[in-house]
């Protein structure tokens, strides 16, 4: 039930920090700095989501067998409802926009997130994959397991010259 809690907080200040980048630009104006603040609660959510899911592997990982099968169902319960998400938000689009916009390898792009413009989704998966990749060669030590997935997604974060955003979310 906490982490229940902690998702909807986080959530609530994604959507805060979304809300405060839209007013601004909508309005052609600088925010206060009260609602400046704002804008600062997106890095804020994202890095809780990323500590529950770190949180969450843990968890499941003494529980469960780490076999292929927890990959896949790890991966799907993120990705699954992404894509239906996605789906529907191209279709309001493509309603909004005109159907005669629509290209269908445009589409396909924005409801895979395959382009990483929705870049916190990937770090969710990779969480995963490196986790579990990490427990075969950790021999299923859960805190060896953690910290092997940490160094390997930082270093090939790093490496890739990606935007901190990546990886200071695997150190919670």
């Amino acid at each position: 039930m906490d982490s229940l809690t902690i998702r909807g907080v986080a959530a609530l200040c994604v959507m805060l920090s979304h809300y405060a980048l839209w007013m601004e630009s909508y309005f052609h104006i600088e925010l206060p700095v009260i609602l400046s603040f704002l804008k600062q609660l997106g890095g804020i959510g994202v890095l809780l989501f990323f500590f529950l899911s770190g949180y969450g592997i843990y968890i499941s990982s003494s529980d469960e067998k780490n076999d292929l099968m927890w990959l896949i169902k790890r991966v799907g319960k993120v990705w699954l409802p992404y894509l239906f998400i996605k789906f529907v938000i191209e279709l309001i689009n493509y309603s909004v926009i005109g159907w005669n916009q629509f290209f269908i390898g445009d589409f396909l792009k924005e409801i895979t997130g395959i382009d990483f413009s929705d870049w916190f989704i990937w770090v969710i998966i990779l969480q995963y994959v490196i986790f579990w990749i990490a427990g075969k060669i950790s021999l299923n030590i859960r805190l060896t397991r953690i910290f092997f997935q940490s160094l390997i997604l930082m270093a090939a974060f790093i490496y890739l010259k990606l935007a901190p955003r990546w990886y200071n979310g695997l150190l919670l």
